[in-house]
């Protein structure tokens, strides 16, 4: 059997290791790509792989700076934390960005926990039932002392036929002198609205709670509008006046807040000086 030269593509004998026509000797390399293949250069072919293999670097190096390249091109949206958002405000696709605000606790928060630590350093003081009840007698009796000085410079002295002292004075009063009694009520309805409104406004809270050190704050700690006072005000007048019911449900209240407190969520509290 004869096999062809891969050098010189002459045919030759089969069992020839070097060529009777170009003189190169034939090598032969078993099982490659799955069979004998003659004329097999190992020199040729290693300075091939070699430039092949520098070829392929050269080729991944140039793919792997583009890949880069593109990266840097990239948008700077992403931070690791809020400062850094902070810090870097310059930037301009982030000039729009909003941090959420912080919130500022809520006093049923901060009153529980300071009930929870029991610590002398309380943030504020909630008004006991008793010292609200006698507090509140005490701004009725400046407004009934008013009431008071109004009929005795208005209607005494149109009402000086009445024969009796007392409860029976009353009576008579009452029955005999329907409109100047009218009139007393109005007037007591009204300074009512006044004395209560305005010292809301001026004083955050009463004249006699002033005094202790109590003031009307919102669920925030801060002091509420001047408009949530006036309304708290007027309701809460109108409502003792024809029920007490409204102001004896801060007795079983946590926080002692009667029925138009929890409407307009007012808390009677005083702030801890430390």
């Amino acid at each position: 059997m004869t096999k062809k030269c891969s050098y010189c593509k002459s045919f030759i004998p089969d069992d020839t290791e070097i060529c009777p026509h170009c003189g190169k000797k034939i090598e032969r390399v078993d099982e490659f790509f799955g069979g004998e293949v003659y004329g097999f250069d190992k020199n040729i072919d290693e300075k091939k792989a070699s430039t092949t293999n520098k070829n392929f670097e050269t080729t991944k190096q140039s793919l792997d700076s583009n890949e880069q390249s593109e990266k840097l091109k990239e948008k700077p949206y992403i931070f690791k934390s809020a400062l850094e958002l902070i810090e870097k405000e310059s930037i301009s696709e982030n000039k729009n960005i909003k941090l959420p605000e912080l919130k500022k606790p809520s006093f049923e928060s901060l009153y529980n926990e300071q009930k929870l630590s029991k610590s002398i350093d309380d943030y504020f003081y909630v008004m006991k039932f008793l010292q609200r009840s006698f507090l509140s007698i005490l701004d009725q009796i400046v407004v009934l002392t008013i009431t008071y000085v109004y009929y005795l410079i208005f209607i005494k002295s149109a009402t000086s036929e009445n024969p009796y002292y007392g409860i029976e004075g009353i009576g008579y009063f009452l029955v005999y002198y329907k409109s100047q009694a009218i009139s007393i009520g109005i007037f007591f309805i009204i300074f009512n609205l006044i004395y209560y409104s305005l010292s809301a406004i001026l004083l955050k809270s009463t004249p006699a709670t002033f005094l202790r050190g109590y003031r009307f704050y919102n669920c925030k700690g801060e002091h509420p509008k001047f408009y949530i006072l006036i309304l708290r005000a007027i309701v809460s007048i109108f409502s003792n006046l024809v029920v007490i019911f409204p102001f004896l449900t801060s007795l079983v209240s946590d926080y002692r807040q009667s029925v138009y407190d929890k409407i307009f969520k007012v808390y009677i509290l005083k702030k801890s000086d430390k």
